[in-house]
């Protein structure tokens, strides 16, 4: 079986006793016969699509006539890297089809059909594999994949710099299979609470962080997939600005739909590229048979990853608004792709779906609630606060009964009461029902401390006071609400 960035299987053949002419039309019709649609048609070959196969998405398929040779090539379409031997098949049911059914065609037939056939045929110095839409992965090889060159220009850079990151990231001491949420956080990944604090820029960085190998390695294969196909048809600049756009969109989606999740990788501007790609395929801007083939495989592999991010902890918030945005500028810039003369629709169109996004995105960013921004802040003055409170513990055996009763009501109680007005602040806070939860024990434990507090003062004003057991059993529920705070 082929196996490979795009698998496929070519194959020469000659063609001995056949008109070249009989050969095309006897292919066209065998083709036709298998169930596969033709769409570039020209008189000297012409590429066709099988129907879409759950195994092994859709395949493309050329002939071309380079006489005294045929050269028969069937290239996979979907995001596969196995065909499980789907191409090769492809090309010996054609071949076996074509020799079978040639003495069928009788010259009167043969007249018939090439004049049935020239109405729709292209030019003669039309170039087929130029027209093909995924002629461009085959060629590549695997270093070719990181080297820019002409019309494979941002993709690899894209690759490139994601990869280059990665890399940076392990050498500095990042688990480079799983690393934790401080370390993505610290190089820049989308946190809703950081994002809102002026830390903006996270909407962005966050595109080109990845969470271990696998993530990155799936990520690239995608972007890799999605940018030989559609940077031919925008070009450096949309192709870029599109990336970009799309990710910013999806990155804010993020912070807009998760209030505590820390988020990072480049699947969100990926799905934006696959929104695009989707936008063009709704489209006449591509050839109706390439379109067909193109649309289911490319539809399938959207919903798959939609729906496999839904069982999991995928960010499909991202994916979503990676998509969406996708494609709405596929349809911003259908009518300059579709006239790439009129000056108007090109870079005035480019550049005014840039402002729409990042004018939305601002007012997102403005208007989205950091309650858990809040909340972590106010948490911060609860640790100094308990810090503080808890320093009649450090006090050295010692210590005057004066000065530790001051400490206890001068120091240890009002600060325990500030920090109830701290948890009573917070539990106005529009959060997450787990947060809420927490500021229960937490507001039960400053209580106790309160409590144990009185009591530890009636210990030292009157040491034969009966009180030591309720003291104990103040601790002891002290140390189970400690337990829980601290997951035991």
């Amino acid at each position: 079986m082929a196996f490979g960035l795009s698998p496929k299987h070519e194959r020469e053949i000659a063609l001995d006793d056949f008109d070249s002419k009989l050969f095309l039309i006897v292919a066209y019709d065998v083709a036709h016969s298998l169930g596969w649609k033709v769409g570039h048609l020209s008189p000297r070959g012409f590429i066709a699509y099988t129907s879409y196969n759950y195994s092994t998405g859709n395949e493309e398929i050329l002939l071309r006539i380079e006489e005294p040779n045929i050269r028969l090539k069937s290239e996979s379409m979907g995001n596969q890297i196995l065909d499980f031997n789907k191409n090769k098949q492809n090309i010996s049911d054609l071949v076996s089809n074509i020799y079978a059914s040639r003495n069928e065609y009788t010259p009167e037939i043969i007249e018939q059909r090439w004049e049935e056939l020239q109405a729709s045929m292209l030019n003669s110095n039309e170039e087929l594999e130029q027209l093909a839409p995924v002629n461009r992965k085959g060629a590549l090889g695997f270093l070719g994949i990181f080297k820019p060159v002409d019309g494979y220009f941002i993709t690899p850079i894209l690759i490139d710099l994601n990869i280059l990151v990665y890399l940076i990231m392990v050498l500095a001491g990042v688990s480079w299979f799983s690393p934790t949420s401080e370390e993505l956080l610290s190089w820049g990944a989308d946190f809703r609470p950081l994002t809102l604090e002026n830390e903006w820029w996270r909407l962005i960085t966050s595109c080109f962080i990845h969470i271990g190998i696998f993530h990155l390695l799936m990520n690239m294969y995608a972007l890799l997939y999605i940018g030989v196909l559609m940077e031919p048809y925008l070009g450096k600049a949309r192709f870029l600005t599109a990336y970009l756009a799309t990710g910013l969109v999806a990155s804010m989606t993020s912070i807009w739909w998760h209030a505590d999740t820390v988020s990072a990788g480049a699947s969100g501007a990926i799905f934006g590229m696959y929104g695009l790609f989707l936008a063009l395929l709704t489209t006449n801007f591509i050839e109706k048979s390439a379109r067909q083939a193109l649309l289911s495989s490319i539809g399938i592999f959207v919903a798959y990853n939609l729906l496999s991010g839904a069982q999991g902890n995928t960010d499909n918030a991202a994916h979503i608004g990676g998509l969406v945005s996708g494609m709405i500028m596929g349809y911003a810039l259908v009518p300059g792709l579709k006239k790439p003369d009129v000056s108007w629709l090109q870079t005035p169109v480019l550049v005014g779906t840039v402002l729409v996004f990042m004018l939305g995105s601002s007012f997102v960013y403005g208007n989205i609630s950091n309650d858990i921004g809040v909340y972590q802040t106010d948490m911060t003055k609860f640790a100094k606060l308990e810090e503080e409170a808890l320093a009649v513990f450090n006090l050295p055996p010692n210590t005057p009964k004066a000065e530790y009763l001051n400490t206890i009501y001068k120091e240890g109680i009002p600060k325990w009461n500030e920090i109830i007005k701290i948890l009573d602040k917070t539990d106005k806070l529009d959060l997450p029902s787990e947060y809420h939860d927490r500021d229960k024990l937490l507001r039960s434990y400053c209580e106790l401390r309160i409590e144990s507090y009185e009591t530890m003062a009636k210990l030292v004003e009157d040491s034969t006071a009966p009180v030591q057991p309720q003291l104990d059993n103040i601790n002891q529920e002290i140390a189970k609400i400690i337990n829980r705070l601290s997951g035991k």
